[in-house]
């Protein structure tokens, strides 16, 4: 039985293209324009960044904390909810706050022979006595032992020399990660564990970014302010109830739809995926390029009235060093789009959906996933 797709909809406008020198061109772009739309009264919840794999999700999700746009990640977590993020952040948050209950509790399962019990009886000490500070614990508590007592004591002083001395947050996050508390040696599973060293080294990248770009301004801010205020940042946002943009893999879109869709990493390599790019399970049995094909046409139709298709001719992804030049999809060619230009230029001409529909995917001779 042939099907023949359709839309009940209005016509939209034609898709753009935009070629990027890098992903940060790419980033940027993408959350300008939302942050835009956002400014000029649209509601967050009609735009959605869609993408092949998830690892772009981090490189996407640095521009859009810069650029102040609200966005929630599908069938996944924002960075600043990963436990290493979240216990990086708490360790500084409780340098610097010798009174933070919620912090305490966050850094306990990183240091050695500080238990539960120990803890949640320094918590209840702090929440009780007016005044009381991290830096000066009596000895004798309800179910505080001396070597909870000692444990904790000896982390804490260096933790604050260490907040106070790091020059910046590679330095403070290497001692995060090599110090007592850690982080990703107590991870048994490899890849897990480089997973968590990509996330430390996405939050360098962000705070390393955001006080460069702010420092001239307010020549007084630090790695540790700035640090503090994305985390309470992206806490605030996770309050924001439904109007936040979409971020999402293309096989989580499947059956949605929105006013507006962005698609980042419209490359060779990312899409078609490449083979020896490293699968998720929802990619499992999707190498092959007819496959690919589809998904391409699948995150094209989640747009009711816009899409933009990115490329980027160099992604930087935490944990890889991989320098090599990405070139533009060839799916872009297949429907239609002439690629002979320079960089970071838009394209919106002579874009023929029928072909699109019938040459790119032959819908009607082979069905549609």
């Amino acid at each position: 039985m042939e099907k023949s797709p359709f839309s009940r909809g209005d016509v939209g406008e034609e898709p753009s293209v935009i070629l990027t020198n890098n992903h940060y061109e790419m980033a940027d772009s993408i959350a300008q324009r939302i942050s835009d739309g956002l400014s000029s009264g649209r509601p967050a919840s009609e735009f959605a960044v869609l993408y092949r794999t998830n690892r772009m999700a981090l490189l996407i999700e640095q521009s859009m904390r810069r650029y102040r746009v609200p966005y929630h990640v599908v069938g996944g977590m924002s960075l600043f909810d990963r436990s290493e993020v979240v216990a990086t952040i708490s360790a500084l948050r409780l340098a610097v706050n010798p009174n933070d209950t919620y912090a305490l509790k966050s850094v306990q399962p990183y240091i050695d022979g500080f238990g539960e019990a120990s803890c949640y009886a320094i918590s209840d000490w702090l929440n009780d006595t007016p005044g009381a500070s991290l830096v000066d614990i009596p000895d004798q508590l309800p179910n505080l032992s001396a070597r909870g007592l000692s444990a904790f004591n000896n982390f804490y002083e260096d933790l604050r020399a260490e907040v106070l001395f790091s020059d910046d947050a590679k330095s403070f996050v290497k001692w995060v990660v090599e110090g007592p508390m850690a982080v990703l040696e107590r991870e048994k599973d490899d890849q897990i564990r480089d997973k968590k060293a990509q996330h430390l080294e996405a939050l360098v990248r962000d705070i390393e970014i955001e006080l460069g770009d702010r420092l001239q301004a307010e020549p007084k801010l630090t790695w540790r302010g700035i640090m503090q205020e994305v985390a309470l940042r992206d806490a605030r946002q996770s309050e924001a109830g439904t109007e936040q943009v979409t971020l999402s893999t293309v096989h989580r879109s499947k059956g949605l739809e929105w006013q507006e869709v962005f698609i980042a990493g419209f490359s060779e390599g990312l899409m078609p995926l490449d083979s020896r790019t490293e699968l998720s399970d929802d990619d499992a049995d999707c190498g092959h390029v007819e496959e690919e094909r589809r998904l391409a046409f699948v995150s094209i139709t989640r747009a009711k009235k816009f899409c933009h298709l990115y490329h980027a001719d160099r992604y930087a992804f935490p944990g890889s060093s991989d320098d090599k030049v990405y070139e533009p999809s060839r799916f872009l060619e297949e429907i239609g789009y002439s690629l002979n230009q320079s960089a970071v230029e838009e394209q919106t001409e002579d874009f023929d959906f029928d072909k699109f529909k019938n040459e790119f995917l032959g819908i009607s001779s082979r069905g549609m996933c």
